[in-house]
């Protein structure tokens, strides 16, 4: 994000897997509090939290080729934001 004045190719790609990185960091938070109040939870929300690892293992793998590749990648989750227009 330290370029994002001038590179906004760069600050998009950035903002996009900030947002992932937060989403997870709170499904881990929500998943840990059922976790250590009923033990037995903890094979049903850590196989919920290891699958949402994978899949957004994959979707930064996809965004990294994407970016490689300069084209722009939005991760398919409902929230993000507004995409940056090339020449602002």
């Amino acid at each position: 994000m330290a370029k994002r004045d001038t590179l906004p190719f760069a600050a998009e790609h950035a903002r996009q897997a900030m947002l992932l990185g937060d989403g997870l960091s709170a499904l881990s938070a929500l998943s840990l509090a059922p976790t250590l109040v009923i033990f037995g939870a903890g094979v049903v929300f850590g196989a919920i939290l290891l699958l949402a690892l994978l899949v957004a293992m994959v979707w930064s793998l996809r965004a990294a080729m994407k970016a490689a590749c300069g084209e722009r990648y939005r991760y398919p989750l409902p929230y993000g934001s507004a995409p940056v227009s090339p020449f602002s």
